[in-house]
């Protein structure tokens, strides 16, 4: 994997991190809690969790609100994911 791809891993790996965290200790969701509140699969959540999948706009903001997060301190790591991926395009 070289620098940038593991920069971008790194990040998108962060984001699922934090969504993850904030399901489990700040809510004590379940996945599948998730999934019904956010009305995303719940494989796909576990897919953003793992880092295997960047996490849409669409899915990005259901997962927020579920989650009563911050969007404002997401939104530059968010754009950073965004703008690499389309830069792969």
């Amino acid at each position: 994997m070289d620098k940038d791809n593991k920069a971008y891993f790194m990040t998108r790996q962060y984001l699922g991190k934090q969504i993850k965290y904030h399901r489990r200790h700040i809510k004590n969701y379940s996945q599948t809690k998730l999934a019904e509140l956010a009305n995303i699969d719940e494989n796909t959540i576990g897919r953003i969790e793992r880092a295997e999948q960047l996490v849409s706009t669409p899915n990005f903001i259901k997962l927020v609100d579920a989650l009563d997060m911050d969007i404002n301190e997401y939104i530059p790591i968010f754009r950073k994911l965004i703008d690499e991926d389309e830069a792969d395009l």
